[in-house]
């Protein structure tokens, strides 16, 4: 959801959420999952990154982490 706008996505798709815009994701699959989030750097430093992604544990768990190079 974005904004009042909703969007069925299959797999491969993407959507743009622009900033400023309230928006939401659902995850209605059955099975396991991968989601790529892309994001810009905030335009004030107080926005920072720890704000964008302070929820995103706290709806599901991490079943992966990345590999250390």
């Amino acid at each position: 959801m974005c904004g009042e706008q909703t969007f069925d996505v299959e797999e491969g798709g993407f959507v743009f959420l622009p900033r400023g815009i309230p928006h939401d994701y659902r995850i209605r699959s059955d099975g396991p999952v991968r989601l790529l989030v892309v994001t810009a750097p905030p335009r004030e430093p107080g926005e920072g990154w720890g704000g964008f992604v302070g929820g995103f544990e706290a709806d599901g768990d991490v079943v992966s982490q990345p590999n250390d190079a």
